[in-house]
C-alpha cells in the first residue's frame, strides 16, 4: 500500500513540477520572440530612415552611406581591420598583435592555413 503512495505521489508532484517549469518555458520564450520583433522593428526603422542620396550603397553592419560597397568600414575600427575577399567583398577580422589578419585570410582563401 506505500509503495503505491508514493508511486502515485511521484507522478502528482513530477507532473506538477513539469507544469510549473513549462509555464516560465513559455514565459521566458514569449519575451524572447517580443524583444526580437522589437529588434526586427528598430532595424527595419534604421534602414528606412537613412537615405543615402549623394551615394549608392547604404552599408548593412554600420549604416553608413558610400559610393561602392567594397568601401563600407567595419564596425569597430578600433579593434578591426578590414580585409579583402578578392571578390568586391570584405570580411572584419579582429586586431592581432602575433599575426597580420588579411594574411591569415588570404592564407585560408588560397588553401594554405597556417
Amino acid at each position: 500500500m506505500k509503495r503505491r503512495d508514493f508511486i502515485l505521489s511521484m507522478f502528482i508532484f513530477g507532473g506538477a513540477a513539469l507544469g510549473y517549469f513549462h509555464i516560465f518555458d513559455k514565459f521566458f520564450q514569449k519575451n524572447k520572440e517580443e524583444q526580437e520583433l522589437l529588434h526586427q522593428d528598430w532595424l527595419r526603422e534604421k534602414f528606412q530612415s537613412v537615405s543615402c542620396s549623394d551615394q549608392k550603397y547604404l552599408c548593412s553592419d554600420t549604416l553608413q552611406c558610400v559610393n561602392h560597397p567594397a568601401n563600407c568600414p567595419c564596425p569597430f575600427p578600433t579593434s578591426q581591420t578590414r580585409c579583402s575577399l578578392g571578390n568586391g567583398g570584405y570580411i572584419c577580422v579582429s586586431l592581432s598583435e602575433e599575426h597580420d589578419p588579411c594574411q591569415i585570410v588570404e592564407q585560408y582563401r588560397s588553401g594554405h592555413v597556417i
